[in-house]
């Protein structure tokens, strides 16, 4: 992951706004247990792309969609575990 992660943040560096970077760089933050994180960035993604993120676009963002079932399980977890 630290090279994908590498790689957006080099492209964030050129274009601030980029909403690939963004998404890209959450998708990794949610699949490295950084939530919080990785949520912010992607709502940035969403901001800059003017739109809802395609959990299907496996061109764009490939592992998305793992990256929120795993951050879903987690809340889950978490919202359990304060029971």
């Amino acid at each position: 992951f630290s090279a994908s992660r590498m790689y957006s943040e080099q492209q964030l560096e050129i274009d601030p706004q980029d909403w690939r970077a963004w998404a890209n760089l959450g998708t990794v933050s949610l699949l490295t247990d950084d939530r919080d994180s990785g949520l912010r960035q992607l709502e940035l993604a969403r901001r800059y792309k003017g739109g809802d993120l395609d959990p299907d676009d496996r061109a764009v963002t490939p592992y998305l969609r793992e990256a929120l079932a795993r951050s879903e399980s987690a809340e889950s977890l978490e919202q359990s575990r304060q029971q």
